[in-house]
C-alpha cells in the first residue's frame, strides 16, 4: 500500500463494501481542533469516529497529516467488521 494520510486511510473505511450497511453521513463534526469541516477528508473522519473505527490521536488532534502504521490499520479494519 502506498504512504497515504491517516485522513485518506478513513476515507478508505468509509467508501469500503460495507454491505448490508451501508455508510451513512455524520450526524455532527468532531472537535478535532485539525480536522477543518471543509477538508475532502472531514466526513469520512467523522463518520468513522462516530461509527467507533477511529478515536483520534489525543489532545483534541486526529493527525491526518500522519502515516498509520499497519497496526493502526489493521485495528480500523477490526473496529469496522460489524457495521
Amino acid at each position: 500500500m502506498p504512504k497515504t494520510s491517516s485522513g485518506d486511510k478513513a476515507t478508505y473505511v468509509c467508501i469500503a463494501p460495507s454491505e448490508p450497511n451501508p455508510p451513512t453521513p455524520p450526524t455532527s463534526f468532531t472537535s478535532f481542533t485539525d480536522v477543518k469541516p471543509g477538508a475532502y477528508y472531514a466526513e469520512p473522519v467523522n463518520w468513522a469516529v462516530e461509527s467507533g473505527i477511529i478515536a483520534g490521536t489525543g489532545n483534541g488532534k486526529f493527525s491526518h497529516e500522519k502515516t498509520c502504521t499497519r497496526g493502526q490499520i489493521v485495528t480500523f479494519l477490526y473496529n469496522a467488521r460489524n457495521l
